[in-house]
């Protein structure tokens, strides 16, 4: 498929609009590899261009213009002087004289997207006369924001000796892009009850994953946010809150006891169990109010 020359009279708006159709022309016409560049917020990162100026040449003998969209023009030179920079990249945007790279630094969110860098020779020859596209290739720019660390917190909403209801909220925010939240409990993976806070498709994330559980005993909850092949994680120990004990008096009256993992429990006014810590496991001790000691065994 044919593009017909530019004349190096014309203004600046026609030639950039030329270009693009250009690169719309080549689009078309054959199938282009796909390049990719990534970079975190607030970096610096190089766009590949897809032609180099040989080292017995100048830019003054060329145009060139990195776009975005195929609509924004980012930054453009013609005949070694820059004609035109983007108001949202003005000092953020350096290119390279010789392989006509295209450095972003101070990255934002809003810089992901498609890019082209638009090569044209200003040098006639017999079979080219006027300026001629040497090459128009596309890169694409995925950008990410580091989410924070995962907030794990949990709500006990009933409880009994026996077991305990609680929901599990798993939050993080000011990420990019739209990250996956789930869970894992003692190495088995769960669906969280997922939701999303962005002002738009190109704004930070927030994430929220909720995860309703009844606990008959300890288990190990680990929550994982994943967002353009990067995790971060947490894991909180979702315990019982009361453990149900059998406390057998010296004379043989059967009672039942709660302990709390945190605190100290006197059920019904006359007996608690204490916890000691031995050997790396606990030593559980059912006393009376009165300090009398009393045989253990679990139910």
């Amino acid at each position: 498929m044919g593009c017909l020359p530019v004349p190096s009279s014309w203004p600046l708006k026609r030639w950039l609009g030329l270009g693009l159709i250009v690169l719309y022309c080549i689009t078309l016409g054959c199938a282009q590899e796909k390049k990719v560049a990534k970079s975190k917020v607030g970096e610096k990162v190089g766009l590949p261009c897809c032609y180099k100026i040989p080292s017995s040449e100048s830019l003054q003998n060329y145009r060139v213009y990195w776009q975005m969209n195929v609509t924004d023009v980012v930054l453009a030179y013609s005949g070694g002087e820059k004609i035109l920079e983007n108001p949202r990249y003005v000092n953020r945007t350096k290119l390279d004289f010789e392989n006509l790279t295209l450095w972003i630094s101070g990255v934002e969110i809003l810089d992901s997207g498609p890019y082209q860098c638009i090569v044209q020779s200003l040098q006639s020859s017999p079979d080219k006369p006027g300026s001629h596209l040497l090459c128009g290739e596309p890169v694409t720019l995925f950008v990410t924001a580091d989410f924070s660390k995962p907030n794990v917190e949990r709500e006990v909403t009933a409880s009994s000796c026996e077991s305990t209801e609680m929901v599990v909220r798993c939050s993080s925010h000011g990420g990019f892009p739209k990250p996956k939240i789930y869970g894992v409990l003692n190495n088995v993976s769960v669906v969280l009850n997922t939701t999303w806070e962005s002002e738009s498709s190109l704004s930070p994330y927030n994430v929220t994953g909720t995860l309703w559980l009844n606990v008959s005993k300890d288990i190990n909850f680990t929550c994982f946010v994943e967002y353009d092949g990067l995790l971060r994680s947490t894991s909180l120990l979702l315990g019982l809150k009361f453990s149900l004990q059998r406390c057998r008096h010296l004379e043989g009256k059967l009672e039942k006891c709660c302990v709390s993992q945190e605190l100290y429990l006197i059920h019904q006014g006359t007996l608690f169990i204490s916890l000691s810590k031995i050997k790396g496991g606990y030593e559980e001790k059912c006393h009376s109010a009165s300090g009398q000691m009393l045989e253990v065994s679990a139910s």
